[in-house]
């Protein structure tokens, strides 16, 4: 299983914040850089993926984005079998889904 750590307490802006998704999930130049782009790339993957979340707390990316992203993640996450996602507070505690 591959993993994947994402950590979102460097983003300053929302595009900062799909740069670091980009380059941790390996996805290609033409990555749209948007939540629905964020879905298909997740819900193509062919390989076991494990991707832990962390920072989203630390960051200055508005709230309701945040929110976004996570429901993002979860769908994504319910619709492909290989995907994995964990988030996590600091680095310690599991927070719950959803």
């Amino acid at each position: 299983m591959q993993k994947i750590f994402l950590d979102f307490r460097a983003a300053k802006t929302i595009g900062q914040l799909h740069d670091i998704l980009a380059s941790a999930l390996g996805f290609p130049d033409y990555y749209g850089k948007n939540l629905d782009a964020l879905y298909d790339m997740l819900t193509d993957l062919g390989t076991d993926t494990c991707i832990d979340v962390y920072g989203t707390e630390q960051t200055d990316i508005p709230c309701t984005y945040l929110h976004r992203l996570v429901q993002v993640l979860n769908s994504a996450e319910k619709d492909n079998p290989c995907l994995h996602v964990v988030f996590r507070v600091g680095s310690e505690k599991t927070i719950q889904k959803g």
